[in-house]
């Protein structure tokens, strides 16, 4: 008999961190293993949660909260601007179309201001 061991696949991208510090976003790989190409989200990680933030290549903090909406393909290349301390822009292009989403954070809390999908027209 085979055992197959599963474990967490979620992998820090690429990471940026608000102009003060308090908060960082962090661009997350999640491989599905070689029967599926997977996908990409974004967290925040909050400087009160953590000794250290994640860094690029590791897991993410199991605090970190998962951004509903804002996921596309393997690989993504998420540009995210921080606008003030507690807001950024982020912009990603999936197979089908560009994305842009502004996310203001409030504590523990985000909200999506506003998203704009502008459709590939080929």
């Amino acid at each position: 008999m085979l055992t197959f061991l599963q474990g967490d696949t979620r992998r820090v991208n690429e990471v940026f961190v608000s102009p003060d510090g308090s908060y960082q976003v962090e661009s997350i790989n999640n491989s599905a293993g070689a029967m599926d190409s997977g996908e990409s989200f974004l967290c925040i990680e909050f400087a009160e949660d953590v000794k250290k933030y994640s860094v690029e290549e590791k897991k993410p903090a199991k605090k970190a909260i998962e951004l509903d909406g804002i996921h596309s393909t393997y690989g993504a290349d998420y540009d995210i601007e921080w606008t003030s301390n507690t807001c950024f822009t982020v912009e990603w292009t999936d197979w089908k179309a560009e994305h842009i989403v502004d996310v203001e954070i409030d504590g523990k809390e985000y909200t999506i201001v506003s998203e704009q999908t502008l459709e590939d027209e080929k």
